[in-house]
């Protein structure tokens, strides 16, 4: 047996991480890495503004292709073509969370925080393990004294006009038909922090 003082390290070489693109589209790319093929989007706020004062939550009733193509074949919801989701807003690079969160709700509901209010949000979610794409989730609850409602603007896109946010009482919260995942969570943690349950 050698003396522990006389063992010498003996030298690996590690080859350097690589990654390889195998689609690059407009939203998202798929990358290769470590043999493992990997969706890269960018991270997304998801909002659920909670207006204190009226008892309402606000919620998207989104224009959604695809939820369509997978119920196609649905004799329940082959001829839905909006679902209610959260507000979401992706991140720019170089953005903020915090501003990333104002522009969502001023751009999907015309909703201008006051420069003052304090923007909490929850640290990163991966959205699933094959997404790099992180959800940060911001309940707001917002009283009068807190925003200026405004004309949303709108990017002119067929979605965007098919879409519109809708306010929903707390009374109405169990008899909602959610179809995601970030949606259903949101909304538990809302029931949660409320005690709505």
């Amino acid at each position: 047996m050698e003396k522990f003082t006389k063992l010498v390290q003996k030298e690996t070489k590690i080859k350097p991480e690589t990654s390889e693109f195998l689609y690059k589209g407009e939203y998202m790319n798929v990358v290769r890495y470590k043999d493992y093929d990997i969706v890269v989007e960018p991270h997304m706020v998801v909002i659920l503004p909670y207006l204190k004062d009226e008892g309402f939550i606000l919620l998207r009733h989104e224009y959604l292709p695809t939820y369509q193509y997978f119920y196609k074949d649905s004799k329940e919801f082959k001829d839905v073509t909006n679902f209610l989701t959260v507000i979401s807003e992706t991140v720019e690079k170089g953005e903020s969370l915090q501003n990333a969160v104002r522009r969502g709700l001023y751009e999907e509901t015309g909703i201008v925080l006051s420069n003052i209010y304090q923007i909490d949000i929850q640290n990163g979610l991966f959205l699933n393990k094959g997404n790099v794409a992180q959800y940060h989730v911001c309940l707001l609850e917002i009283s009068y004294n807190d925003y200026k409602l405004v004309a949303p603007p709108t990017d002119g896109s067929k979605f965007e006009k098919l879409s519109k946010t809708i306010k929903i009482s707390l009374g109405d919260l169990e008899n909602l038909k959610i179809h995601d995942l970030i949606t259903g969570y949101v909304i538990e943690k809302f029931k949660n922090e409320y005690k709505l349950k």
